[in-house]
């Protein structure tokens, strides 16, 4: 493999890598607004 493929192949994975990272903190993001949104509005009969 060539210099050039080598450093293609690092930088797709590094990519791959950087997509399911911001992807975890996305879902975590999402996560934690919804336990909030149901912590404040439990109780209530209103929801948005």
């Amino acid at each position: 493999m060539s210099d050039v493929e080598c450093f293609i192949q690092r930088q797709k994975h590094t990519q791959d890598f950087f997509d399911r990272l911001t992807y975890h903190i996305y879902q975590g993001f999402l996560e934690d607004c919804r336990a909030l949104f149901l912590k404040k509005y439990r109780g209530q009969d209103t929801f948005f």
